[in-house]
């Protein structure tokens, strides 16, 4: 999920990493740890900000559409948390009240660094 606040200048994305993607990345990288551990890793987090900037840059996306901060998280958007509808759409109010306080704690993170 990318979420934009219209206060600030940058957005932010809540990711859900793939799980068989990680473990190669895990043992690539020599870390051990569950997948909810692994989302946890500032190696791990950083690794995917970069994939994500270079498939945006490939795309000839601007500033404007690259996430500068993510939350990485285990659980997949589904229809069981709410996250999802029934045909598989973001439900982007209840995803945003889900994970309010990552959002915010992405944005106090850009705020430390200038961003």
């Amino acid at each position: 999920m990318v979420y934009g606040d219209s206060f600030k200048n940058c957005i932010v994305a809540v990711v859900v990493p793939d799980e068989k993607a990680v473990e190669k990345w895990a043992a690539t990288n020599k870390k051990t740890g569950t997948l909810a551990e692994l989302c946890l890793d500032a190696d791990l987090k950083k690794d995917i900000l970069e994939s994500m900037h270079e498939t945006a840059k490939a795309n000839k996306l601007n500033s404007l559409e690259k996430p500068q901060e993510l939350y990485l998280t285990e659980e997949a958007f589904s229809i069981e948390n709410n996250i999802l509808t029934p045909t598989f759409k973001l439900k982007r109010n209840i995803a945003r009240d889900i994970y309010k306080y990552e959002l915010d704690q992405m944005y106090v993170e850009l705020a430390k660094r200038g961003k």
